[in-house]
């Protein structure tokens, strides 16, 4: 009997990894057969027993699979090189795959090791390597799904003897399967054995030798500029007991420097990084005592310290340089060296004596600039100490009316020096020192010559100083002062150089009275000479001269102060001019300019009286005073007793043209003078009236004035000498006939005038009368000039049966006269002659045979019109047919043109008005 595919539950998970290594089956009568049956084993005895069983060996199957570890190491304990006991505790924890894991439960079934690594996935040399880490408690301890594989607390001593810090940078533990595991389960590590290796980070735990404190003094020899001082050093360096001990070569490095600050941080003034000889260097450490170096002879330049901005002497302790052998070192506050800095006095400047003196200047009242330059010098003490450096020194200047500088100083400036001569170095005691060659600008601003007969420096410690130092006057601050002599000629007030001005006269200028006029005048100084401002400072005169230098001692109608109080008071600043405008004041201009005594206005200059405040005044060109002069013109006003007018274009073809906008006018103007006649000169003198008249007295109505462009501008500023006509030469403009009629443009019509805006101004008088300033003179002028009417008949036969007879009439003009522009202005004639030129008696046909449209019809000068498709009504009834008859149009002004023109014949022939065509009578048909 088979049985097959049984399925059932039964647990083997540890059968196989304990003492019970079988499983089993057995077969027997059911507790309850239905039926009831006998069941016996063969061969077997009733005590025996009715059941059959069959065993077979069942493996291990116990498994644990990993996949990963994690680990920590508890407290913060260090871990220190070179040492060999550094207990520790770590916690540890495998990290197992729940669906894959099952319950291990034995003895001996885990290992955990230990090494140190420079690795953070414990690659590499496994360094102190611990093969076991576990207690056997630990190795037995049962693993429970899904709870990962947990160790607390596992103590492990690690050795660091021949480790060093920098090699040990982590400490690793590697969990894997005990060697002698019962039973003997499956390990696994998934996906690798490298999950199975986790690192700790033991660099700020791992130390070496750990320095708490450092303390040094020193021993100074003597300080001199330039050279390294002898000094004699002491250092204790504080050492932790946690240290390691430490014997080899080169293990400590001792340095010293120059600092702005106490914490020794930024620029290392003068470094030097080992102060130590090898034998200090190769110090051993041993038990975490201090560390001391006595009695150390070195070098420093110290004058470099104290009175710079490097106010502190450094000490630096750290590891040396290739250390032999390699140790880890720390400071225990931090960082990889210690430094202690220690303040450096700076020694003191002692000046028994200062003198100065001029070498080249020159100063100007009120100049806020004036160049100058002096020597200085101090003499110092031997107790004095070295001062090199930047803007160490500072000197004062001023000026003073006392030799000895006490009392006001005037123009005070706290540096002069420039930066040269600031940063003299004093490189040893009772050291001169020499300020050659000083230059400045001296501000004279409100100051005169008086207040500054002496000048004073004062010298002191600049406060922007790069070396900080003290300076001391011995036996008292008054030696660091020191006066000179201002030289004789080395002050100087106001010096100017010129003075100019112009004039305009305001009103009309008239004979025996005095004008208002209206002077600007202009004042140059020399540059950097003297400034001033204040009150009555200027005196400025006026006179006339009868020479161009204002010299000698006539002076017309002198008047000694033109200058309102204000302007008397305005400020002048050295190489600037100064502007004085609108000095007004009255003088009779007809006095000067017409006599021959009297030709020059004179302006004086100079300094007022009663200046306020007083200050020095001189004239380059030399004087007090400047005088400037200019020609006047003779103002005593021009009398013109009439015109004298040539018609330049009196037969010579120029003509006006009625309606014309562009007639050129040419003709010679002379003023004539008359008896008493002054002179004039300057712009806009003159203007002209031109306009056309009826009248050849130039009265009634004036058509078609014109004031503008009647002149040129030679002739606008055309100047008149003394008692000569005025010689305006050919007057060349043009004439707007536009509106006029030749009729009505019979004269043309001259009246000379006063410019409106003549500069400067001057009186025109008439004798007798302003008629006499009117001229006229007759002018060529001409309208529509006809040059020919011609008439062409398509058919000169007379009809019999009363039809008209067309023609066209063609009428031409003369390019020298006008243009016709308007309406009704033609009127054309037909009638019948005996004769072919018209002359005789006509017998009338129609007067007017234009249409209003043609008789209208514009005509250029030089141009023709055609008046086409004309009628003649003749009849043979109107004719003899036996003679010959003529049929004639004849051309006239139409008698309601408009605008009116005038119209004539070319060459004052009649027959240009006039044509005639030959008829024939129509035969009847027979």
């Amino acid at each position: 009997m088979a049985i097959q595919d049984i399925a059932t539950d039964f647990d083997i998970g540890s059968i196989g990894c304990t003492d019970y290594g079988y499983v089993c089956a057995e077969f027997t009568k059911g507790p309850m057969p239905d039926p009831d049956f006998k069941f016996e084993i063969q061969g077997r005895r009733p005590e025996e027993g009715n059941t059959f069983t069959d065993c077979k060996q069942q493996e291990c199957l116990a498994k644990a699979v990993f996949t990963g570890l994690e680990a920590s190491i508890l407290g913060e304990g260090p871990i220190v090189e070179g040492m060999q006991e550094n207990p520790l505790e770590m916690d540890l924890s495998g990290i197992i795959n729940p669906e894959e894991s099952t319950y291990v439960q034995g003895s001996n079934l885990w290992s955990v090791g230990v090494f140190a690594s420079s690795s953070e996935t414990g690659g590499g040399t496994k360094l102190g390597y611990q093969e076991q880490i576990l207690s056997d408690a630990m190795q037995g301890q049962t693993l429970e799904p899904p709870a990962n594989l947990d160790f607390s607390a596992v103590g492990v001593n690690f050795d660091m003897r021949d480790i060093s810090c920098q090699d040990a940078r982590y400490i690793c533990a590697k969990l894997s399967k005990n060697d002698a595991a019962d039973p003997n389960y499956k390990f696994k590590a998934d996906p690798s054995e490298r999950v199975l290796t986790r690192c700790v980070d033991i660099q700020d735990r791992c130390q070496g030798v750990i320095v708490t404190d450092l303390e040094w003094d020193k021993t100074d020899g003597v300080i001199n500029y330039g050279q390294p001082t002898d000094l004699d050093l002491n250092v204790n360096v504080g050492i932790s007991e946690n240290s390691r001990d430490v014997e080899g070569e080169g293990l400590w490095r001792l340095g010293m420097y120059g600092s702005r600050n106490d914490m020794g941080t930024g620029e290392k003034r003068g470094y030097v990084s080992q102060v130590l000889d090898p034998f200090g260097a190769g110090k051993s450490l041993e038990g975490g005592v201090d560390l001391s170096f006595n009695d150390l002879e070195t070098e420093f330049n110290m004058y470099e310290l104290g009175c710079s901005d490097f106010k502190f002497l450094c000490v630096e302790f750290t590891k040396g340089y290739g250390a032999n052998p390699n140790f880890a070192f720390k400071i225990e506050s931090g960082g990889d060296r210690i430094v202690k800095c220690k303040p450096e006095d700076c020694k003191g400047v002692f000046v028994t004596s200062t003198a100065s003196s001029p070498e080249n200047m020159m100063l100007y009242e009120g100049n806020p600039s004036n160049y100058m330059t002096f020597d200085s010098n101090a003499q110092t003490t031997e107790a004095s100490g070295p001062v090199v450096g930047l803007n160490s020194w500072s000197m004062a200047l001023y000026g003073s009316e006392r030799p000895n500088g006490e009392g006001e100083q005037y123009g005070r400036q706290e540096q002069v020096l420039s930066p040269y001569h600031a940063s003299v170095p004093l490189r040893e005691p009772g050291q001169l020192l020499n300020y050659d060659d000083v230059a400045t600008n001296f501000d004279m601003t409100g100051l005169t010559c008086a207040q500054v007969k002496h000048m004073c420096t004062e010298l002191r410690r600049n406060p922007q100083s790069s070396v900080d130092f003290e300076l001391t006057g011995v036996p008292d601050e008054t030696v660091l002062k020191a006066c000179f002599e201002v030289p004789d000629g080395s002050c100087k007030g106001v010096v100017i150089t010129d003075m100019s001005w112009d004039m305009e006269i305001q009103g009309d200028v008239k004979s025996g009275q005095a004008e208002t006029l209206a002077i600007n005048m202009d004042v140059d100084s020399l540059v950097n000479s003297g400034s001033v401002e204040g009150e009555t400072l200027w005196r400025v005169g006026l006179y006339g001269s009868n020479n161009p230098k204002g010299s000698g001692a006539k002076k017309l109608d002198y008047q000694r102060q033109i200058l309102s109080q204000d302007q008397s008071g305005r400020s002048l600043r050295a190489g600037e001019t100064m502007q004085i405008p609108f000095i007004e004041t009255k003088f009779d201009m007809t006095k000067v300019g017409c006599e021959e005594e009297y030709q020059y206005l004179c302006l004086e200059y100079t300094k007022g009286q009663r200046a306020t405040p007083d200050f020095m005044f001189e004239v380059q060109e030399g004087g007090d005073q400047i005088v400037r002069c200019k020609a006047q013109d003779c103002r005593k006003g021009v009398k013109l007793r009439g015109l004298a007018i040539d018609n330049m274009a009196s037969g010579a073809g120029q003509q006006l043209l009625e309606g014309s906008r562009n007639n050129r006018l040419l003709f010679d103007l002379q003023g004539l003078a008359a008896a008493g006649s002054g002179g004039a000169s300057g712009d806009g003198l003159w203007g002209m009236k031109v306009w056309a008249s009826t009248r050849e007295d130039c009265e009634g109505p004036r058509m078609n004035e014109q004031q503008r462009d009647t002149l040129s501008r030679y002739q606008i500023n055309k100047d008149v000498r003394p008692g000569e006509d005025v010689n305006f030469g050919a007057v060349d403009m043009n004439f707007d006939m536009t509106g006029l009629t030749c009729d009505e443009a019979r004269y043309m019509c001259v009246e000379l005038e006063k410019g409106p805006r003549p500069r400067p101004n001057f009186e025109l008088e008439a004798v007798p009368s302003n008629d006499v300033l009117k001229k006229s003179f007759r002018h060529d002028c001409s309208g529509v000039e006809i040059a020919r009417t011609g008439m062409d008949v398509d058919d000169n036969t007379v009809p019999l049966d009363g039809r008209p007879i067309r023609f066209d009439t063609t009428v031409a003009t003369s390019s020298t006269g006008a243009d016709a522009r308007g309406s009704n202005m033609w009127n054309l004639e037909t009638f019948l002659s005996s004769n072919p030129d018209g002359q005789g008696s006509r017998n009338l046909l129609d007067r007017q045979v234009l249409t209003q449209t043609d008789a209208s019809r514009d005509l250029t000068a030089g141009s023709q019109i055609r008046f086409a498709n004309l009628e003649a009504q003749v009849s043979q009834d109107d004719i003899n047919c036996e003679e010959i008859t003529y049929l004639c149009v004849e051309l006239s002004q139409g008698a309601a043109a408009s605008p009116q023109f005038t119209m004539s014949a070319q060459g004052d022939s009649q027959s240009n008005y006039v044509d005639c065509k030959k008829l024939k009578c129509q035969k009847p048909r027979k």
